[in-house]
C-alpha cells in the first residue's frame, strides 16, 4: 500500500480512471435508526474490525470518560446517537463505542483541498483524502446519494461507520470538502470536542455539510450557513460554486470565523492542507502551490488536478486513501481510491 501511494506520481497519467465504488442511496427523510441498515450491513465486517482499532487507539481514560457522555447524544445529537446505536447493534459493539470512533476523525484524517477556475470560467475542485490506518479504510469508501423530500440532491464520497459528509456536491449548485486543522495536539482534546458538541446549537463540522448538501439551494446560502453556525472544532471547510469567482476556504473556529480566502480576479486557485500556512511555512501547502503555479491556469482541468498537483512528490501521502475532482458546473463527481480492489454495486 505505501510503496504503491509513493509510487503513483510515476505513473499517475497512465491510470487515470475512476473507481467504481459501490453506491448506497441515503434517504434523509427516514429515521436515522434505520437509514444506515443496509450500508452497514454490507460493511458488517470491515466496520468491526475498524472500529475495534479505532478505539482501542484511544487512551483508556478517554473511553471511560466518553462512557459517562454518550447517553447525552440522545438530546443533543439524536442523528449521531441513533445511527451509531443502529451501527453498534448490528456489530455486536455497544453504543457509547461507536459514538466515541465517530467523534475522533480530526485525530485520524488528513487532507488536501483546492478550488481552481478554468480558463474558460468553470470551477473545478479536487482533494486528496488522508486517513490512518489506508489498507483498511479504502475499503470503507463508498458513494452516497444523499435523497431528500422524495428526489436525489447531491452525492458524496463517504467512509461507512461515520456519519456526516466530508467531500460532496449539491447538484447543479457546489462542491465541498473538509480539511482536519491541526491545532489539536493530544488525545485530550477529544473530550473537549465532545463537550462543545453537547452545546445547544453546535454541530461537528461534518453534520454541518450533511446539513449544506440537503438544503443549501445556492452557493452564498451554503457559504453563509457554514461560516456563522458553530462547529465542534477548528476546521477548514473549502467550496466550489459555478459562478467565476465561486471559490473559497473558510477557516472556522469552534465558535467564529478564523478567516476566507476566496478565488478573484486575479487569484485562479485557493488550496488548503491541514496548518494555517499564513502562519509558519508548511511544506504540503508549498508543494500544491508550487504544482499548480507550474500546471498553471492554462493546462488546469479535473484530470490534471489529480494526475499533476494531487498525486505529486510532497502532496500525496502514504496514507491518501482516496482522491476526488468535482464540479458544479460540469455537474461531475469522480473519485479514485488507492489501492483501487474495490467493485461496485448498486444499493438502494
Amino acid at each position: 500500500m505505501y510503496l504503491l501511494a509513493l509510487l503513483l506520481p510515476l505513473t499517475a497519467s497512465a491510470s487515470l480512471t475512476p473507481s467504481d465504488l459501490p453506491v448506497f442511496t441515503l434517504d434523509f427523510d427516514e429515521h436515522p435508526s434505520t437509514r444506515y441498515t443496509a450500508l452497514f450491513t454490507h460493511y458488517k465486517a470491515q466496520l468491526l474490525q475498524m472500529e475495534t482499532m479505532f478505539l482501542h487507539s484511544v487512551a483508556p481514560q478517554y473511553r471511560d470518560e466518553f462512557k459517562e457522555k454518550a447517553p447525552l447524544f440522545k438530546d443533543h445529537n439524536p442523528e449521531a446517537y441513533y445511527s451509531m446505536e443502529a451501527l453498534a447493534q448490528i456489530i455486536g459493539m455497544e453504543t457509547h463505542e461507536t459514538l466515541l470512533v465517530n467523534s475522533i476523525v480530526d485525530f485520524s484524517s488528513w487532507c488536501t483541498s483546492i478550488v481552481a477556475r478554468m480558463e474558460n470560467g468553470t470551477i473545478i475542485h479536487a482533494r486528496n483524502l488522508d486517513f490512518d490506518y489506508p489498507s483498511m479504510m479504502v475499503h470503507l469508501v463508498y458513494k452516497a446519494l444523499i435523497k431528500k423530500d422524495g428526489r436525489i440532491v447531491a452525492e458524496a464520497a463517504a467512509i461507512a461507520g461515520y456519519i456526516g459528509f466530508y467531500t460532496g456536491l449539491r447538484y447543479d449548485t457546489f462542491t465541498v470538502s473538509y480539511n482536519v486543522r491541526m491545532e489539536r495536539l493530544n488525545q485530550s482534546d477529544i473530550l473537549k470536542n465532545i463537550d462543545y458538541e453537547l452545546k445547544s446549537g453546535v454541530l461537528p463540522a461534518q453534520q454541518l455539510i450533511q446539513r449544506a448538501l440537503l438544503e443549501s439551494t445556492s452557493y452564498d446560502e451554503a457559504v453563509s450557513l457554514i461560516v456563522y453556525h458553530p462547529v465542534n472544532t477548528p476546521c477548514y471547510i473549502i467550496l466550489g460554486g459555478k459562478a467565476r469567482n465561486e471559490g473559497i476556504v473558510i477557516t472556522r473556529d469552534r465558535d467564529r470565523l478564523n478567516q476566507t480566502m476566496s478565488l478573484n480576479f486575479k487569484r485562479w486557485f485557493v488550496a488548503q492542507t491541514n496548518k494555517d500556512w499564513w502562519r509558519a511555512p508548511d511544506p504540503r501547502y508549498q508543494a500544491t502551490e508550487e504544482r499548480l503555479q507550474n500546471l498553471t491556469q492554462a493546462g488546469v482541468n479535473p484530470e490534471s488536478l489529480v494526475s499533476e498537483v494531487l498525486r505529486a512528490n510532497g502532496v500525496l501521502q502514504s496514507i491518501t486513501i482516496f482522491q476526488a475532482a468535482m464540479s458544479a458546473g460540469m455537474g461531475t463527481f469522480d473519485v479514485y481510491l488507492i489501492n483501487d480492489k474495490q467493485s461496485g454495486d448498486v444499493i438502494a
